[in-house]
């Protein structure tokens, strides 16, 4: 049973194919995990100074501080693809029948 459905999985890997799981699933989740947490980070400034203050200071820290946010999001784009082929290698391995 368990054979199956690592076939299963390694099959829908296959599907989706190298590209999809090494570039574009882990810049588009990185993408959206940064885009969230400048929200959340907006959002808490909201709470705390009011929405006119909020702005000015959410603007100048985002100007000031973009290379974070630019390693955030390389970061986490490198450590989602390092992931899926760690994934991709070990599915592999469990697709190929024992002989």
């Amino acid at each position: 049973m368990a054979k199956q459905s690592s076939n299963e999985t390694f099959n829908y890997m296959k599907s989706k194919g190298e590209f999809f799981l090494f570039v574009i699933q882990p810049i588009f989740s990185s993408g959206v995990a940064t885009l969230m947490l400048v929200g959340f980070k907006f959002l808490f400034l909201w709470f705390d100074y009011g929405l006119s203050i909020a702005k000015i200071i959410f603007l100048q820290g985002i100007i000031s501080g973009w290379s974070v946010f630019l390693l955030l999001f390389a970061g986490m784009s490198i450590i989602l693809a390092i992931t899926n082929g760690i994934r991709w290698i070990y599915y592999k391995k469990k697709s190929i029948p024992n002989e």
